[in-house]
């Protein structure tokens, strides 16, 4: 039996800041918390602490057609008040029109007219004796679906028959649309697949511009009926790594109530797996890949388990051996201007904990793919940060391995490229040797970089140093910046016997720094 009809458009809670039902809108201001109109053609006005008194509601109801006022409510003589005490409803009177249809609602107050929805002054239409005959089988998956389709008349208070009106009747399988007798009675079957998770009949009448819609459901009673899941030998007992996806097969099938055993029907759902939902073959073959994260069992049985309609609940156990993994995360690798190679990251276990010192690898490879070879070996614990520095190349590629033990597998990070421009002193050279002090010393050389073959390195600062005779410690001598060609110049005053050389130190990020040889000098006097 219908309580009451929404409002078509607005049935929200306003002030309280509540939500409306699906399909309509917030209830706008001036319309208090919401308006409905009841079976029986009342208006029916939500309310809530801070509402207006109900004694100063005025509404108007508009013909949408015409545009025309056909009727004004000012009285609302009946109050309901809810669990909560501040909410309640108050209602009209019956309205009684001359015309079938929806009516727009309109609250006048002081604040102006508030547009509130829809008045449905249509006929009510309304199921009634609604039912199903015996039990569905999968012996018998055909039951009759009864029903008595009424209309309820707002204008006249009366009820009649349906008469000869379609009704659409669907399920999860099936759908079809049946019409009523001349007394509004309908009776026909329905058949279901056998594979329905949940087997339900939904009866709908669509709304005209006379009459609303309305929709009942209806399940009918299920015999359940024995089966059995048997798991393929290679399926009972499995080794597998943390994670890894399994695959479990077998057959399923169910005892007919003449005692044959016969494969569950094609499409029989199981329950989840990494793919979705795996269903049982025409010969009642299944496959499942289930992911595997615990010891103990992985259980097969229908979708739903024990609520699952057709079949007793019946299940096959898949004993898993898990095997403990380990990975890295969060592994980086960067190289500096010194070329000095710093990975990071930390070694993690699962499921299990602990596991003591743990010896890692740091790897190179050329190209990534061939020649790894181990530049360092350090060690560590699972969950234990990991961040360690060694000399390597301008460019190459990365990577972290853990061999593994006894208890945990091992694993490999995936190599990162960490690269740098190469850069060299192709030329260097410190003219007159000997030369005689206080007279010019000229130093000349030649700066390159490998982009990506080797370039001459133009407008690039390079720093002099000279180092005394028995001396351990180089005192900077001044600085010259390279032409386009990379060459650079730069004189100086001989004042003793030593060593010279020049350095590039990187200036963008992206460049190693870069040492000339040694050049010795001798200054006589």
């Amino acid at each position: 039996m219908r309580r009451r009809l929404m409002s078509a458009m607005v049935v929200a809670a306003a002030a309280v800041g509540g939500l409306a039902v699906p399909g309509t809108a917030h209830a706008a201001p001036g319309c208090w918390q919401g308006i409905e109109t009841t079976r029986a053609g009342e208006l029916m006005v939500k309310g809530s602490l801070g509402s207006p008194s109900p004694s100063t509601l005025l509404i108007h109801l508009r013909d949408k057609q015409t545009g025309a006022r056909v009727a004004t409510v000012d009285k609302f003589p009946r109050v309901d008040y809810h669990e909560h005490a501040f909410e309640f409803d108050v209602y009209s009177d019956p309205i009684k029109l001359d015309k079938l249809g929806l009516y727009a609602i309109e609250v006048e107050s002081a604040d102006g007219i508030a547009q509130c929805g829809d008045f449905d002054y249509r006929l009510r239409s309304e199921f009634s004796h609604v039912s199903t005959t015996g039990k569905v089988s999968l012996d018998n998956l055909t039951t009759t679906f009864s029903a008595d389709v009424t209309t309820f008349d707002p204008r006249t208070w009366q009820t009649s028959p349906l008469r000869n009106a379609d009704v659409r009747l669907e399920g999860d399988s099936a759908s079809m649309v049946a019409t009523t007798d001349d007394e509004g009675h309908l009776s026909v079957p329905f058949t279901f697949s056998g594979v329905e998770t949940i087997p339900h009949i939904a009866a709908t009448m669509a709304a005209t511009a006379e009459m609303d819609a309305e929709y009942k459901f209806v399940q009918p009673s299920v015999a359940r009926q024995q089966a059995s899941i048997e798991l393929d030998a290679n399926s009972r007992n499995l080794k597998a790594r943390y994670g890894q996806v399994v695959k479990i097969t077998g057959r399923a099938t169910r005892t007919a109530a003449d005692g044959t055993v016969k494969p569950v029907p094609a499409g029989t759902p199981l329950l989840a797996d990494v793919n979705g939902v795996p269903v049982v073959g025409a010969d009642g073959r299944f496959e499942r890949n289930v992911r595997a994260l615990a010891d103990g069992p992985i259980y097969t049985t229908w979708a739903r388990t024990s609520r699952y309609p057709w079949l007793e609940h019946v299940g096959g156990a898949t004993q898993i051996d898990l095997q403990d993994i380990s990975l890295f995360e969060s592994f980086k690798a960067s190289v500096d201007a010194a070329k000095r190679v710093t990975v990071t990251g930390a070694l993690q276990r699962k499921p299990g904990y602990g596991g003591g010192s743990l010896k890692v690898e740091i790897q190179y490879s050329a190209d990534g793919r061939t020649g790894w070879t181990t530049r360092k070996t350090f060690t560590t614990e699972f969950f234990s940060g990991i961040e360690e520095t060694l000399p390597g190349p301008a460019d190459g590629y990365w990577r972290l391995r853990f061999a593994g033990t006894a208890e945990v597998l091992g694993s490999v990070t995936k190599p990162l490229r960490v690269t740098r421009t190469d850069t060299a002193f192709s030329a260097f050279n410190v003219n007159p040797e000997p030369v005689r002090r206080g007279k010019p010393l000229t130093v000349t050389g030649t700066l390159k970089h490998k982009s990506p073959t080797w370039k001459t390195y133009g407008g690039q600062t390079v720093y002099v140093y000279f180092r005394p005779a028995g001396s351990q410690t180089l005192t900077y001598m001044g600085r010259g910046t390279t032409a386009a060609d990379g060459t650079f110049k730069r004189v100086f005053t001989a004042e003793g016997t030593g060593t010279w050389l020049a350095r590039y130190r990187d200036s963008d990020g992206k460049h190693v720094n870069a040492q000339s040889r040694l050049d010795e000098v001798t200054v006589n006097r």
